[in-house]
This record gives C-alpha cells, structure tokens and sequence, in this order.
C-alpha cells in the first residue's frame, strides 16, 4: 500500500495569475504555475526564464587566491599535478574538466579516479603512495577531500601539496591543505552555495585563467551540466543558467565522446532535456563506476578519436546492462527476503541484508525500494564479519541522523539527509535494525508519507500543444524546479488497457463532456486498485510526442486518488502502522481504531456489496467512509475478517486483495486478533 501526499499551493493564484498573464502574455495556465512557485510580477518571470544571466565570480569563493597562486607556481615549475576525482558522474566531469584544462596549458599532468571496491570513496593514503611513486608533487581533489584531514596530513608528510575542491558539508576542522575550495566553508563570502563539484571545479578553471565565467561557457557548459544534472543539484539561479546553456550545447559540442555518447543513447537527434539527460547519459557514466573503473568514462570524454571514442562506448553500454541485470537480481533477491521475512517490511525502516550482492548497485535498490514501499530503506552487503551498505530517505526523514543515532552499532558512516553509507560487523545488524527503527519511532510518531507537490488544476481544454511549449521555457526541470505537476479532478475512468505487455497502462478518461487519454508508467491491470466507473482525482504531467509525423500532446499520470479522498486519511494510515508494529497507542488513538461488532459487520457487507473484493485498501475505505468508520477501524475489521478465514487472499499485486469465502461463518471471540485488540493489547496484522 503506498499513497503520496498531494501538497497545493498555500494561496491560490486566481487574481495574481490573471494579472501575470495580461502583463506577460503568456497563457494563463502557465501564469498559475509560475505564481504557485512565488514567479508572481513581471521582473520575476523575466529573471526566472532568462536564457543567460550573472555568474558569481570564482574570487568571491573562500581559498580561491591560495589555489591560484599553488597551481601556478606548480605550473611554473614545471611540477608533476594530478587530478583525484570521484567514481560517480560529477566526479568524472570534474576530473575531465580540471585534467584537460591544465594539460591544455601544457601541464605536466595525470589524473587519479578512485575504485569503489578498492580504495573507497575520496583521498586515500594507498593511493597518495601510488601518486608519489609517479612522482606527483601536487594533488588537485575535485568532488571530495573535504573530510580528508589524515589523508592531507599523510601526503603532506611525503612532501605532496594538496588543493582541495569539493561541495560537501565539511567538519568542524578543516584539510591542512595548501588551499581549500568549499563553498560551505564558514568563512566563504560567496552567496551560491549549491553548486556541485564540477561547478566548484568550473570556478577553479574561470580564476586560473582569469575570465569571466560566462565567457568560460561557451566551451564548458556541457560537462559542468552533465555533473549538476547527475547530483542532482537544484536547479536555479547560477545552475539553472548553466543546465540550461549546457543542454543547448550538447547536440553541437566538439567533445568527440560525447557526441558518440548521445548518439547511442538517442533514438533520434534533437534538443536534450534534463530528464533525457538523467535517465540515459549519466547511467552510463555511474556504471563505469559501480561496475567496475571509472577510468573508462573519463578516457571516453577526453578522447579525441571517433573511433576510439566508438569503443568506450561500447564498453560503458555494456557495463551498463550488467547493471541492469545485476539490479535485477538484487530486486529478485530483496523479493525472496519479502517472503521469508514478512516483518522487516512492516517497519518503520526496512533494514535488508544479503551476500554477493554488488556494493555499487544496492544504492540503487534501495531508491527502488523507498519508491514501492515509501518507507526508507537501507541494504547491507555482507562479507563475512563486515557488512558494508547504502541507505535511501525521502522527505522529513533524516537517514543522517537515524545513523547517528544508531551509531554505537556502526563502524563508520556518511551521507546526508536523504542517502548515507555505511559499515558495521556483520554480527550488529539484528541490533542496528531494532536501533534504527527505534529513531524513527520517537522521532516520527506518525512517519512522513512521499509528497507530490501540485501547481494546480488542469481543465481539459487547457492540454494543448500551445500550452506545452510555453510550459517548456519553465525548464530545464530538476532539483527544486520540478516538471509542473497538474491534478485533473473529477475524472471518470472510461476505460483502462494495459499496454507493453501489462508494463503500463492507458487510461481513457471522461471530464467536462471531453475524453482524454493518459498513460501511466509501471503500473499493471493487477496492481491499479481502481475499475471502469470510479470518479478519481488524476495528478499528471503534460509532454508533446510525435507519431507518424503529428505531433501531440501526452498525459503522463503521476498518481491518483479517490475522489473525494477521505478526511484525515493520512493520519489514520499512520495509526494504523502503529498497530502492524505493535507499539503503543494513546488512549484517543484507540478509540479510533477500536472496531466493534458493528464495524466488523459493516465491513463484511461492504466487502459483499462490492462484489467480494476489497483490492487498495485506500480506495476501498474512500467508497465506505460515509458510514463512519475510521480507516484503522476498517483496517483491524479486515484483519479480524482475515484471521477468521472469513476474508482471503486472492491474486494481487503490490495492494492486498481479498475475497469473500461466503461458507465460513465464525464467532468474533475466535480471532486471536479481535481478543488481543479488546484486551488492548495491539497484534501483528495480516494486512
């Protein structure tokens, strides 16, 4: 069962649109999105979809003189430099970037890109040893080195210098670096902090040669919107300039690499959107490094031979696949785990582990994860006595600070509020598994449910192709200026067909006397908890397509509710997980959730008048709601109904369906559910 909480716009933009509109020209529909994100007066909208506009100078960043003035006089003398970046895509652009700027200067220089498996993330003392028997005598981290304090010290003791540029949050101490770049240094004057680590790479190239940074785009927009698109930065202000100059470029650019990269990712030539950017480009790039060397990537985008630029990219396609079916047989694998240990999804945070799974994929399965479950989940690797993992959030929850405070059983950790890593002895999973769980417990009495934020409501004649294109000079969508999502409301469902053999479905829609036609992605006839008839609430996103010459617009479904949904439903799943998990309940939540005779039967004669089946409990509840009954009085009934045999399973999909078997009959002080409830006590629930 998952459901997103839809989240509008806290003041409705009526007259502002309105105004916004008669001032701008543009359709009213995209003066409601633009005055749903606070885009509410005409200098705002010219400033917000601007093409160009100012960078922040590179000298405004803290350490930036230092860094100049080191590089230089290495590049004075002639000193041996090597770049140390990072396995991922941002690590690899910046690498790129910094590495074929100083050898375009005539530089002696080299480049370093970590392993996952073997030397881990950042500056290690391995690999300053491996530096300096190639006789480096500068390193120059792009992407990481802010937490490097020892690894500093270390090459520092070998008589290597280090200049550090990274976009992580440093400690309470920093590198003893001969120069340190991080815009979230404390003293940093500079007033754009989230850039990523090849726009904090991109800053070092503008000081070394002194320009302006918009001059410097002209030929760097395309690597440094490859790695603000891949970590996933928010995309306005400096960013939103620089992805969107970028993505112009890319098609054009004279990086023989890339342009073989984007030949073999695109079906057909043509302008490059951020999302096309996300989910085909930079899978590529991260698969070098969790399949095995990034190196691969980085000779790829530095290459100046089509021909060999061919090969690399044979390669990271390949490397890619391996990915997908390496993904695939971790999903299989967590799957299996559902089955066997049924309770370790019912927490509050799922806590899987496994061996011989890829160290670099369960990153990936756990996002996959937080998305079917919405919960948050972390997967460990076990290798005999260690266990190394990844864990996914969303939202309110902080993963960081559930790592902390589970920490006594970690070896070490780092991350952020939405991803960490971490390791621990194999032997403390079962007590960090009950740690964790017990964060969330007093942190989140009710856990945060995944939001989908709403810009407003779509009235069918409004899907044009006009509107489309006016919606496009919004982008590029990212980060903190997401697609606009719109909510079709009081749609009927006319008819539902299942497409790419049942991957996805198509939905025909009826509102205002027009029909409609959406798709909704990953979605299967046997998980869609709605049927031919219901009047729903549909959030979707409008795009344009071509077939056969004509172009068109599609409606993509996010989500969709019952309509109405009922009140105070968020709430009550949240008391109702309470039960599964056998926590305590306040003596208010109880009275909530104490379902009597009546309730029970209640449900029963809905459940028949349904035709004997329940399918989403969510939409289920919406349809008998008006009765009275609360969702976790519905949901105990259901479970009592279970636990007698009154109610079983049936064939279903991610929601539980149920159906009616009419010969039992039974007495309620049978179920070892409905006695345990009346004692107040709460029980393991089947459903």
């Amino acid at each position: 069962m998952r459901i997103l909480k839809w989240e509008y716009p806290s003041k409705k933009p009526n007259t502002a649109s309105s105004d916004l509109a008669a001032s701008t020209g543009l359709p009213p529909l995209v003066c409601r999105v633009l005055c749903a994100r606070g885009v509410d007066d005409a200098d705002k909208v010219e400033a917000y979809m601007a093409d160009t506009g100012p960078i922040e100078s590179p000298w405004t960043l803290a350490g930036m003189k230092e860094a100049v003035a080191r590089i230089q006089q290495a590049l004075d003398r002639g000193e041996r430099i090597a770049v140390f970046g990072d396995y991922d895509a941002d690590g690899v652009t910046s690498t790129v970037l910094l590495y074929s700027y100083l050898e375009m200067l005539g530089a002696d220089v080299c480049y370093y890109i970590p392993t996952r498996e073997d030397d881990g993330y950042g500056l290690s003392c391995g690999a300053i040893d491996q530096l300096q028997q190639k006789g480096v005598q500068l390193i120059i981290t792009v992407d990481n080195g802010i937490a490097c304090l020892q690894e500093v010290d270390y090459a520092a003791s070998l008589g290597i210098d280090v200049v550090v540029t990274d976009h992580h949050q440093p400690g309470q101490e920093l590198p003893a670096a001969a120069a340190v770049i991080d815009p979230y240094r404390r003293d940093c004057p500079s007033t754009y902090k989230t850039m990523a680590g090849v726009g904090v790479a991109f800053k070092l190239v503008c000081a070394l040669e002194d320009a302006d940074p918009r001059d410097m785009l002209d030929e760097l927009a395309p690597l440094v919107a490859i790695g603000t698109v891949a970590d996933v930065m928010p995309l306005w202000g400096e960013n939103r300039i620089i992805v969107k100059q970028g993505l112009a470029q890319l098609p054009y650019c004279d990086n023989p690499g890339l342009l073989a990269l984007i030949a073999q990712c695109l079906k057909e030539p043509g302008e490059i959107s951020a999302q096309t950017l996300a989910f085909t480009i930079v899978p590529r790039i991260n698969a070098a490094g969790r399949m095995g060397s990034a190196e691969v990537a980085v000779k790829l985008l530095t290459c100046l031979d089509e021909e060999e630029a061919a090969g690399y990219v044979e390669q990271l396609c390949g490397q890619n696949t391996r990915r997908q079916e390496v993904e695939a047989q971790i999903i299989a694998d967590v799957a299996r785990l559902e089955k066997e240990h049924p309770e370790y999804f019912s927490q509050r945070v799922i806590v899987l582990d496994g061996e011989g799974w890829h160290k670099g994929i369960v990153g990936i399965v756990s996002s996959r994860i937080v998305d079917r479950y919405a919960k948050p989940c972390i997967l460990l690797v076990k290798d005999g006595e260690q266990a190394k993992g990844s864990g996914r959030s969303f939202g309110d929850f902080s993963l960081y600070q559930a790592l902390q405070y589970a920490g006594e059983h970690l070896e070490r950790f780092g991350g952020h509020k939405l991803a960490a890593g971490l390791t621990m002895k194999s032997q403390n999973i079962p007590a960090f598994r009950r740690a964790i769980n017990e964060y969330a417990q007093k942190e989140h009495p009710y856990m945060p449910l995944p939001k989908l934020q709403i810009d407003t409501e779509l009235a069918p004649a409004e899907v044009t192709l006009e509107n489309v294109y006016a919606l496009e000079r919004l982008g590029p969508y990212g980060h903190q200026n997401p697609k606009p999502n719109f909510v079709l409301a009081g749609c009927s469902i006319e008819g539902i067909f299942p497409i790419s053999h049942d991957k996805h479905l198509r939905l025909k829609l009826k509102k205002d006397g027009q029909t409609l036609f959406a798709v909704y992605f990953r979605m299967s006839t046997k998980d869609f908890g709605y049927k031919v008839g219901d009047v729903v609430d549909i959030a979707v996103t409008l795009d344009s397509y071509q077939y056969l010459g004509e172009e068109s617009v599609s409606i993509k479904v996010k989500d969709i509710h019952p309509r109405p949904l009922p009140p105070d439903i968020y709430r009550h799943i949240g008391i109702y997980q309470k039960m599964q998990l056998c926590e305590p309940l306040s003596d208010e939540e109880m009275a909530l959730t104490g379902a009597t005779r009546q309730d029970i039967g209640l449900v029963y004669k809905a459940v028949l008048y349904y035709g004997g089946q329940v399918g989403d409990p969510i939409v289920f509840y919406a349809k008998i709601c008006h009765k009275g009954i609360s969702y976790s009085k519905m949901m105990l009934a259901l479970s009592v109904l279970c636990d007698l045999g009154i109610l079983k399973p049936a064939a279903s999909g991610a929601a539980r369906c149920l159906r009616v078997d009419r010969g039992v009959r039974a007495d309620l002080g049978r179920s070892a559910v409905y006695r345990s409830f009346c004692e107040k006590r709460t029980a393991q629930l089947w459903i």
